[in-house]
């Protein structure tokens, strides 16, 4: 481990460690976990309807919103912009559904490169 200096831009601030090995493991396994989870759905929409399989990762946010809400409080929560919040669940959710959707009629490959592609559109 290597100790960086300390910041000249933050006053009062101390030094931080940086553990490359252990942000290397985490985006692993996260980047394992993505590719497990959209397995997982294509192989479900093999006998669930779509809204089902967005349904139970829905779910699966939701618990970890209550994790953090039990954790950080309801404050977390507040916003300037609850507009702009609300559609961007929304929007999240919609991308999510024709995801899974996209699964029951396309290759898993096919819709996982298309998705990495749609920010360049």
């Amino acid at each position: 481990m290597t100790v960086n200096p300390v910041s000249p831009l933050v006053p009062g601030s101390k030094p931080r460690r940086s553990d490359s090995l252990l942000g290397i493991l985490l985006m692993a396994a996260g980047m394992f976990i993505f590719s497990a989870v959209d397995i997982q759905a294509k192989i479900l929409t093999q006998s669930l309807h779509p809204i089902q399989i967005v349904w139970s990762r829905q779910l699966g946010l939701v618990a970890g919103v209550i994790i953090l809400l039990a954790m950080r409080g309801p404050s977390i929560l507040r916003t300037r912009q609850p507009v702009l919040q609300i559609t961007r669940g929304a929007l999240a959710t919609g991308s999510a559904v024709l995801f899974i959707i996209t699964l029951a009629y396309v290759p898993l490959a096919d819709a996982v490169a298309v998705s990495f592609v749609a920010p360049l559109w």
